[in-house]
């Protein structure tokens, strides 16, 4: 219960700063404008404050956040960003998986609404006078604390719980996505399994511990030196890289219904080496090639 009420608690100050934030450009606006000019921009504003509304609540409570955390279980992360570099193969996925459509109207029709209520509570704002140094005193006051507060939030989000999904339901998705775009920062422990790393060393060391293999440095390194054999032939390499090629497809890699690659099972079993405990090193096709043919590791533990 203590973690659940501190969730609240943090999520809903994070909330604050975030909003403080998105009221920075409507005040710098509302300080370039004249009084007679902003009495004129009523309906330009309210155009405006709709699409702000929609963008915002489209951003914080559609697809992009609550589908991702449903998919993810956390909050835009380092995946997410990734994902800005394939816009085109995200999108179509989004729309073909998710009710984009749909979102767009309901995130719109309430945007919409909540401007015209506003509206009606507040009709005479439009006719108000202000002077060009209240407004200023008022955007520079709102970018002083701003700036205060910006001092007490972790870009890397709160880790206060045992429980990373209480940690991940504090955080703002609109925060948590510009901390990982800033910081490049994924909490490694919070998402995969991990040992202490003089164990994983030491576990590795043990499993490439061989006959005719010496390791070039100890502790926490992994390289070897390996003594060749002249007496055995000198055989080419072969290196097959096949894009999107799942383990599910295999029936050497355990597929229950009929095996789609026959060829390369038959390659796999009968005429070569069969490495069985090999795991991909990223999550983007990109990361795989240049892992494997640049030799590039990017894991930091062994999993248990």
């Amino acid at each position: 219960m203590g973690d659940v009420l501190s969730a609240f608690l943090i999520g809903t100050y994070r909330d604050l700063f975030v909003g403080l934030l998105y009221c920075l450009p409507l005040f710098g606006w509302f300080l370039i404008l004249t009084n007679r000019a902003f009495g004129r921009c009523g309906i330009a504003f309210c155009f405006g404050w709709v699409s702000f509304c929609s963008g915002s609540c489209k951003s914080s409570c559609s697809a992009p956040n609550i589908f991702s955390f449903e998919e993810f279980k956390s909050r835009f992360n380092t995946v997410a960003v990734d994902y800005l570099f394939y816009p085109h193969e995200v999108f179509v996925n989004i729309w073909d998986s998710y009710p984009v459509a749909k979102v767009l109207i309901v995130c719109a029709l309430a945007s919409a609404g909540w401007v015209f209520v506003v509206g009606r509570l507040f009709q005479g704002m439009w006719d108000r006078s202000v002077s060009a140094k209240l407004r200023f005193a008022m955007l520079g006051g709102l970018a002083v604390i701003c700036g205060l507060l910006s001092l007490t939030i972790p870009l890397k989000g709160n880790r206060f719980s045992k429980e990373r999904i209480i940690n991940e339901f504090s955080n703002n998705g609109a925060l948590a996505f510009f901390g990982a775009f800033w910081t490049s920062h994924l909490d490694y422990a919070a998402f995969y399994r991990t040992i202490p790393l003089d164990e994983a060393y030491q576990r590795a060391r043990q499993l490439l511990q061989e006959p005719g293999t010496e390791f070039v440095n100890p502790g926490h390194d992994i390289r070897r030196r390996v003594a060749g054999d002249a007496t055995k032939p000198k055989l080419n390499v072969v290196i097959i890289l096949e894009e999107s090629l799942g383990s599910e497809f295999w029936g050497s890699l355990g597929r229950k219904a009929p095996t789609l690659t026959p060829e390369m099972d038959k390659l796999a079993t009968n005429e070569g080496m069969f490495f069985t405990n090999i795991y991909a090193c990223g999550n983007r096709t990109v990361r795989g090639f240049e892992g494997v043919l640049s030799s590039f590791r990017h894991c930091r533990a062994i999993p248990s």
